[in-house]
């Protein structure tokens, strides 16, 4: 059982340094932006920070998880152990990061910053350089969707339709986006849904996202076979990246507003609709265990079979 505080320290070292550079990430993310120089620098300064830190949990999490399965794997704690630590280290490194945040005032979603301007949709504000922001909702949402003009190039507006060289200029092709899409590019897209969902849920308070939260990382935690299914290390690692890739992919899935509309019907006279996705987790991570319970079982078997024979 001394390999079982290494797990321990490990994953706080892990799950510390994986949310300091998230949070710095997110923060110049919004930094770049230019918002910050709009309106109350000081405090928009410190709803930012929020904001980031808040976004910054659920990849945290997702990335520690995955280091800590396969730091488990690596140093052969039985898997039995090292999933309900790091199910139990997930949780409280999750609830109390999110909890703390938002005691200490952190702004889940941006909400909160630059509240007192007058005005309605469309208000606009100018910055540094050059910068003017169109808010496309109230000024109570200031990190909300908006139209950004910066001095290179500025928008401009056409009353009829026309290119630089006199003809009337097409539009693009549909669909408006970009033919190749980058796998980071996605794996960010899907942890701002990830974070999106956390602070929904923890907007609605404890039990939800706890239950949400909970659910999650049962999941994850259950993928501890992955780490042991070659006896390549690093090939186990890459399966368990593409493994932990492919959950991402799904609560982005099932969080799609299409599917959980189709879901809420179908599961309606059963099921709320905030357990639906959570339930959905827990039915595979249970999968998953079963099937690594029954296969050491086999395996258990085999080896003692072959012991026998010879």
């Amino acid at each position: 059982m001394k390999k079982l505080p290494r797990l321990i320290v490990f994953f706080s070292l892990t799950f510390l340094v994986f949310f300091a550079g998230s949070t710095a990430f997110q923060f110049f993310a919004l930094w770049n932006e230019g918002i910050v120089n709009l309106i109350a620098p000081k405090k928009a300064l410190l709803d930012m920070l929020g904001t980031a830190a808040l976004q910054s949990v659920p990849s945290s999490l997702y990335l520690t998880l995955l280091f800590g399965l396969s730091y488990s794997a690596s140093k052969k704690i039985p898997a039995p152990v090292s999933i309900l630590c790091l199910f139990l280290l997930g949780a409280v490194f999750t609830f109390g990061f999110s909890l703390g945040i938002k005691q200490a005032g952190g702004v889940l979603r941006g909400g909160g910053v630059g509240k007192g301007i007058d005005g309605q949709e469309g208000l606009i504000l100018s910055g540094r350089g050059g910068l003017q922001v169109v808010l496309l909702k109230t000024p109570d949402d200031l990190l909300g969707p908006r139209v950004l003009s910066t001095s290179e190039p500025p928008l401009r507006y056409q009353g009829f339709p026309s290119s630089p060289a006199g003809g009337v200029l097409s539009l693009p092709d549909l669909p408006f986006r970009q033919d190749k899409v980058l796998f980071f590019q996605s794996l960010l897209a899907d942890f701002s849904l990830t974070a999106g969902q956390f602070s929904d849920r923890l907007n609605s308070g404890i039990v939800p996202f706890c239950v949400y939260a909970g659910a999650l990382i049962f999941l994850l935690s259950s993928l501890r076979f992955v780490m042991t299914m070659g006896h390549w290390p690093l090939a186990n690692f890459f399966w368990g990246i593409l493994l932990f890739r492919g959950v991402l992919a799904l609560e982005a899935f099932l969080n799609a507003e299409e599917i959980h509309i189709l879901l809420e019907n179908f599961f309606h006279p059963v099921l709320p609709p905030s357990l639906i996705t959570p339930c959905i987790f827990i039915a595979l991570g249970g999968l998953i265990l079963l099937y690594t319970f029954l296969y050491h079982i086999a395996w258990a078997r085999r080896r003692n079979g072959g012991d026998d024979n010879g």
